[in-house]
């Protein structure tokens, strides 16, 4: 091979398939870690022995270059500008700055030092989780994971995976990236508690097909809740009774509140799409208020959640300032008798009071899915207070409204309400069972969040007003049996780690504790002399069940915590870190239900940040290296760079 053979090819051919390069890259770790402890498995110990092995200067400068790369957004190849080349050799000739395949390799050592430590993490943990899937600009199909739990009365999320579907966003693709993730991270079927998707028709078929494993005992599918929302607040978006907005004369008198919401929209797009009329914006707010910054009319999507109740309610914030445009827009025509566009969208008096009146149908959509689409707090205890509460909100609305002298917000309303009831049920019920519809499609309040609603100390008074009595009993029926079967899963999860401790000690380890052994049972026997109590002890024995009715009666009846603290939401977890000694086994199930998120928005989360990297400039980044991107950016607090 001669004395210039070298591996770098082998290498570089490597990296073009990310599976074998990743294996490569961890059994190197691996082979490094076993020669430093070779060496020092034979060399005489030292202090040196024992202290955290330097990093030179140039190491700790790709690291630190790899870590700014990675959070900033920035391409891999960002070194190899020559003007950044130069800018680094004034600041330090030392310093050589990292290659992309440098800085690539470095990435992917991370994520597998990282997705370790995370495994391990993770291990005999229960879980929920949620998935979406998306389509980059290169018109990649992607699926995203997401992993809940609540780990020292803390909310935790941790990106699982960013991965193409090659074959589309199906249902059986989805499923399958989930079982290999379950495969790669060591999360066994019998801890995961909830997966939450949107409403899409493959991802309803995905929950159709994952509540068929055998393993996952405690499986639950359920939708987005901000998502079913949604498909009730578009219908102002779609605005099925709108009409022309230049041939309402013949409708003159009669009530066109949704048609307004068509003539807000293209007057917003006019302002976007054109310099002279976004000039005229700005100008006009500085003509009226020179001091306050100028604002923009927003453009609402159908996708995106409350996005018309925002672009109503920019458009009444700036009614003086658009009255102020409208006023002085003669000034503009190209012939006196010829209005400009601008001129023929003018809003009158009428429609702002239209308008009003549907920022008042919308804002307590918008009020609820901002509340429900956190991942730091508590949120599914929530959702059967936000149903009932937009249920009442719009029957206050519907009574409020006159058919006949307003008619398209009267009809808009009734359109709404319907299809509310339809998602969610005429009256609010508990069912263990999830209720189907047509096309197999889910409806009403998903059994864990009304286990949520009596298990958060904030809110568990409140469920008489949402269930009858016999519900609310068999709702804490439901749970107590679920707490009699968890608790004996748990006690055999921890027999399993104690046997699996036992066969990880080596022979002499095994030897002391089998010595121990004897010392154990001795203090065990301290009990011997009280006859009258051991005797007593047999005689009414305490069994699990009696003990969790006991703690759910307690629990029933403590005072609980109010929903706000200093206008912010109460923090439950909190609560329960101060109870948790009194109600052992109810935070056993409750430490469970309520890290279930109430929508899908953590997944989507990620999809924002890839939509960051991946821009126009950057089609050819390869999934692989957006899936290392997206998990180092992450999973965070198991990434350590120096």
């Amino acid at each position: 091979m001669g004395k210039a053979a070298s591996t770098g090819p082998l290498v570089s051919h490597l990296r073009r398939h990310t599976e074998q390069y990743m294996a490569f890259m961890e059994k190197k770790k691996d082979l490094d870690n076993a020669i430093t402890s070779s060496v020092h498995g034979k060399t005489q110990l030292s202090m040196y022995t024992f202290a955290t092995p330097k990093q030179s200067t140039n190491e700790l400068f790709q690291m630190a270059f790899a870590q700014w790369v990675m959070e900033r957004n920035l391409p891999l190849t960002v070194g190899q500008a020559e003007q950044f080349i130069s800018m680094m050799q004034i600041a330090n000739k030392q310093l050589t700055v990292p290659t992309y395949n440098k800085t690539y390799d470095i990435i992917v050592s991370k994520k597998i030092e990282c997705m370790k430590k995370l495994a391990k993490y993770l291990k005999k943990r229960y879980f929920s989780i949620t998935c979406d899937h998306w389509t980059s600009l290169a018109q990649d199909n992607y699926g995203a994971l997401t992993l809940h739990l609540i780990e020292n009365y803390d909310m935790k999320t941790f990106v699982l995976s960013c991965v193409t579907h090659d074959k589309g966003a199906t249902a059986v693709e989805i499923e399958s990236q989930l079982t290999t993730e379950l495969q790669n991270w060591g999360l066994e079927k019998k801890f995961f508690f909830c997966a939450v998707t949107d409403t899409a028709s493959n991802m309803n078929a995905f929950g159709e097909r994952i509540l068929q494993w055998d393993d996952a005992i405690y499986l639950r599918h359920h939708y987005c809740v901000d998502h079913v929302l949604q498909l009730t607040a578009v219908k102002a978006y779609n605005g099925e009774v709108r009409r022309d907005i230049f041939d309402l004369e013949e409708h003159e008198g009669e009530d066109n509140s949704v048609s307004v919401i068509k003539k807000a929209r293209d007057i917003v797009t006019l302002f976007h799409s054109s310099s002279n009329a976004k000039e005229k914006l700005v100008s006009a707010q500085r003509d009226l208020n020179p001091a306050s910054t100028p604002l923009q009319l927003l453009q609402d999507v159908k996708t995106r959640w409350w996005s018309t109740y925002a672009l109503v309610e920019r458009m009444i914030q700036l009614r003086e300032v658009l009255i102020h445009i409208f006023s002085n827009e003669f000034r503009y025509r190209e012939t006196q008798n010829t209005p400009t566009t601008l001129e023929r969208l003018q809003l009158t008096p009428t429609d702002f009071e239209h308008l009003e009146n549907i920022a008042y149908v919308l804002k307590p959509f918008k009020e609820a899915q901002q509340a429900l689409e956190g991942e730091k707090y508590v949120t599914l205890s929530l959702v059967p207070l936000v149903i009932h509460h937009l249920k009442d909100e719009l029957g206050i609305c519907e009574a409020a409204i006159n058919p006949d002298q307003q008619r398209d917000l009267s009809t808009l309303i009734s359109t709404m309400k319907q299809d509310f009831d339809n998602r969610w049920g005429d009256t609010l019920q508990y069912s263990y069972n999830t209720i189907r519809t047509s096309r197999r499609r889910q409806k009403g309040i998903p059994t864990y969040a009304y286990w949520a609603l009596v298990l958060d100390p904030r809110t568990k008074k409140k469920v008489k007003k949402i269930l009858k009595e016999e519900e609310i009993t068999e709702v804490w029926d439901d749970i107590r049996m679920a707490i009699v079967q968890l608790v004996q899963h748990m006690n055999g999860i921890e027999e399993n780690i104690d046997e699996d401790m036992q066969q990880e000690l080596p022979q002499e380890e095994e030897g002391k504790e089998e010595e121990q052994q004897p010392e154990k049972r001795r203090k065990v026997n301290f009990l011997e002399d009280g006859e009258d109590d051991m005797g007593s002890m047999q005689e009414h024995p305490i069994t699990i069940d009696q003990q969790i009715r006991t703690e759910i009666e307690a629990f029933k009846s403590e005072r609980g915590q109010p929903m706000y603290t200093n206008d912010q939401y109460s923090n439950p977890l909190q609560w329960w870190r101060g109870h948790v000694e009194k109600y052992p086994n109810i935070w056993k199930l409750a430490s469970i239900i309520l890290a279930i998120p109430a929508t899908s928005a953590p997944s989507e989360r990620v999809f924002s940040t890839a939509a960051n990297i991946i821009n126009k400039k950057r089609v050819r980044l390869k999934p692989e290296t957006l899936d290392a991107l997206i998990f180092l950016r992450g999973n965070k607090e198991f990434v350590t760079w120096n």
